[in-house]
């Protein structure tokens, strides 16, 4: 006999979906979307609706603790491995300090009670991160000019005239927006999508603009200038936009025609573009999730959303520059914070070069940062040298196999949790549905088994139930009231900056009155390495939770029959793709909808089965917001 239990998505997708799962005799047989969740509203994505359940009970789960020894990795029990654990982080501290401990974690997991081990490792004193390798230049960019970052909900799109896909592929990003763009499309309103790559979305769009890659700011202050010259800000804008002068002076450094070389768009592309936002009332503006991904993708964001602001967009039903929304706010975390940290985006660097003291042991949990981070061979390199490194993971990913122990977790379905969306207002209650297998544990479990042994473990003291009511308390919430399915998160603006009060010092838009030279300047790296790498993500699967099955071919390159490198040679050939970081054998993939300048290839992919695309890729960090700069990245085919 089945039963239905309803619960939510802890994966990493802004649509944090709720779940109706079938089961039978204590195991997942299906999953389907909720027809009561008002985002999600019955549509599972295919990754999660096809592959999770297999997923858990896949052969080479790791269900037990594995210690390296020299003939291999071999199974022990918990108290021998957080004995281990204990021992070798209190000989560290003896030695060199609590900062000798490294301690990282990312978004493997969307569950927030799991965040325990980050609050037992700052009691500790270890040393952690900052920044990010996804949002944190996009997320820097809108607080700078709205003072926090907000999404209106996704139902006001019903008012929206026109919606522009500003470097968002729905299909892959936030699918839960796709009907919800098909229905504007169909009463008529107009979809732009702005993006380097020929993606599913050109299907949505009745209106296609290819930049070129890192360009984009260079085409939003064209369409700006647009608006000055032709009347098409909004006549209140001083009232509610700090520096419009500066806005304007930055916009008009350079003609349309200028900015449309530089963006290498035409002209009326852009001129047609600003009449839109100009004339048409009001424009949604969805802000994707590879503008930032520059050095100064931060600044990108921001002439962005300048244009949407000055244009009168922000504020009201149906409009808005969109981009994500904390999902994590006001709810109360695990107090503590860090003593010493290194950055993400320059992770394999910092691990190394890091002193007084140097890092000796690591303990990385939700993350694979080998196949994940920039310059994935750096990093295992510093992995592998330290003394002893902790990998809490499912699977034997490429972080794994550096490890000198691997901790079981549990995963999605499997236990108690709270998950707020970065893309919506919801919160959701996960549930375990389903006993894991074999020996894995909780991340609360894990962090207080070993939080005991280290005098720490009034720092992560309760169980999962109390650690959600203490989360939801500041909302005036407890986990009874989501019990019977998700709920708006209390405060939410039904329309972001409704009235145009933001969150600013002064209450008004901050616009941006300054652009770094290099957003124009000279390509120098286009003799050795002509083609901009984008790394982008697949709709087939989740991060770098990629099947080995499916990594047995070499991994395509996607490019455009006349790109450099590209003469004398037929769709499917093998090519080497070289940048200044190294090289991967690929499999060519030509496709005329490409521009001639750029090459694709899908991250999430294993180093050890060639499929590292980010072995590919330099560690570099955004001029602000303290994220990798993975699209500063050229390549070229040999």
């Amino acid at each position: 006999m089945s039963e239905h239990v309803r619960t939510v998505c802890l994966r990493d997708c802004p649509d944090a979906c709720g779940l109706l799962v079938e089961v039978e005799d204590g195991e997942v047989k299906a999953l389907r979307g909720d027809p009561d969740h008002p985002v999600t509203r019955g549509f599972l994505c295919r990754r999660t609706k096809r592959d999770f359940p297999s997923l858990l009970r896949r052969a080479d789960r790791i269900v037990r603790p594995r210690l390296r020894t020299p003939a291999g990795f071999r199974d022990v029990g918990w108290d021998e491995a957080l004995d281990l654990c204990a021992e070798r982080m209190r000989a560290t501290i003896a030695e060199h300090g609590p900062e000798a401990i490294f301690f990282l974690h990312s978004g493997g997991n969307m569950g927030l009670v799991g965040e325990a081990c980050r609050a037992m490792f700052d009691a500790l004193g270890a040393t952690g991160v900052r920044g990010g390798i996804c949002l944190d230049a996009g997320e820097w960019a809108q607080v700078t000019d709205f003072g926090a970052e907000r999404v209106s909900d996704w139902r006001t799109l019903d008012g929206a005239a026109a919606i522009v896909l500003w470097g968002r592929n729905v299909h892959t990003a936030s699918p839960h927006l796709l009907p919800l763009v098909r229905k504007a499309r169909a009463r008529g309103a107009e979809v732009v999508l702005i993006d380097p790559l020929p993606t599913d979305s050109r299907a949505l769009a009745t209106r296609f603009i290819q930049p070129r890659p890192g360009r984009d700011a260079a085409l939003a202050l064209g369409v700006a200038r647009v608006l000055f010259e032709e009347g098409g800000v909004d006549p209140a804008a001083g009232a509610f936009c700090d520096g419009l002068d500066g806005f304007r002076a930055l916009a008009f450094r350079r003609t349309v025609a200028e900015a449309a070389a530089i963006a290498d768009v035409p002209e009326e592309a852009i001129r047609a573009l600003g009449r839109l936002y100009g004339r048409t009332r009001p424009v949604a503006t969805w802000i994707g999730g590879g503008l930032q991904r520059w050095v100064d993708g931060a600044e990108t964001v921001r002439a962005i959303d300048g244009l949407c602001a000055v244009a009168g967009h922000v504020g009201v039903r149906g409009g808005g520059a969109f981009y994500e929304t904390p999902r994590r706010r006001d709810l109360a975390l695990a107090p503590g914070k860090a003593r010493r940290t290194i950055r993400n985006a320059l992770l394999g660097r910092d691990l190394a070069a890091t002193r007084d003291p140097p890092i000796r042991v690591g303990w990385i949990q939700r993350a694979n940062p080998v196949a994940s981070f920039p310059d994935s061979l750096a990093i295992e390199r510093a992995l592998r040298s330290l003394d002893f490194l902790v990998v809490v993971d499912p699977f034997p990913t490429d972080t794994a196999a550096c490890a000198h122990l691997v901790l079981p977790p549990t995963m999605m379905l499997e236990h108690d949790d709270l998950v707020g969306s970065y893309g919506h207002h919801q919160l959701g209650l996960a549930r375990r549905v389903v006993a894991p297998p074999g020996e894995a544990r909780t991340d609360l479990e894990i962090a207080q088994g070993l939080g005991r042994r280290l005098g720490v473990e009034e720092a992560v003291a309760g169980d999962a139930t109390q650690w959600i009511d203490r989360m939801l308390a500041p909302l005036g919430l407890r986990r009874e009231s989501l019990e019977a399915g998700t709920v708006g998160r209390p405060g939410e603006q039904e329309v972001a900056w409704e009235g145009r009060r933001f969150g600013t010092p002064s209450g008004r838009a901050n616009l941006i009155t300054e652009l770094a030279p290099r957003w124009e300047a000279p390509d120098t790296a286009a003799a050795d390495h002509p083609l901009h790498l984008l790394t982008v993500a697949p709709i087939a699967w989740q991060a770098s939770q990629v099947p080995p099955e499916d990594q047995r071919d070499l991994p395509a390159v996607i490019v455009h029959p006349e790109a450099p490198g590209v003469a004398g040679r037929a769709d499917g050939d093998e090519v080497s793709v070289r940048t200044a970081v190294g090289a991967l054998r690929a499999r060519l993939r030509l496709d005329p909808a490409m521009r001639r300048d750029t090459a694709v290839m899908f991250r999430g992919g294993w180093v050890r089965f060639g499929h590292g695309v980010n072995a590919l890729v330099g560690a570099r960090e955004s001029a602000n917001g303290g994220q990798a700069a993975y699209f500063d990245e050229r390549a070229r085919l040999e």
